[in-house]
């Protein structure tokens, strides 16, 4: 939120913001409820796909293949723990490793 200048996109952003609530949520409610079960909100990073037209005018703009985001997503997957769980974990566009980000 506080990196929003540009304002606009309000159904979009008021999604992605929703998404983030369901998941500290529910994240919470399986965790006192000692369900086992662990989770987050994943970031894939700014991913090539057709959304804009073409994998090739969004790898223009920087974005990385599918396959990158897709290994971010699955390490995240395979670390996630109940005393982890509620996490927001981000799958940085440069290859490194996914991290998580403060809500």
């Amino acid at each position: 939120i506080g990196d929003n200048g540009s304002g606009g996109m309000y159904a979009y952003r008021t999604s992605k913001a929703a998404v983030n609530m369901v998941t500290k949520s529910l994240a919470a409610d399986l965790k006192k409820e000692n369900r086992g079960i662990s989770v987050a909100a994943i970031a894939p990073g700014f991913v090539a796909t057709d959304f804009a037209g073409s994998i090739e005018k969004m790898e223009g703009w920087g974005a990385k293949p599918v396959t990158q985001a897709t290994n971010g997503i699955l390490k995240t997957i395979d670390a996630m723990t109940v005393e982890t769980t509620g996490q927001f974990i981000m799958v940085p566009t440069d290859g490194s490793e996914p991290k998580e980000f403060p809500w």
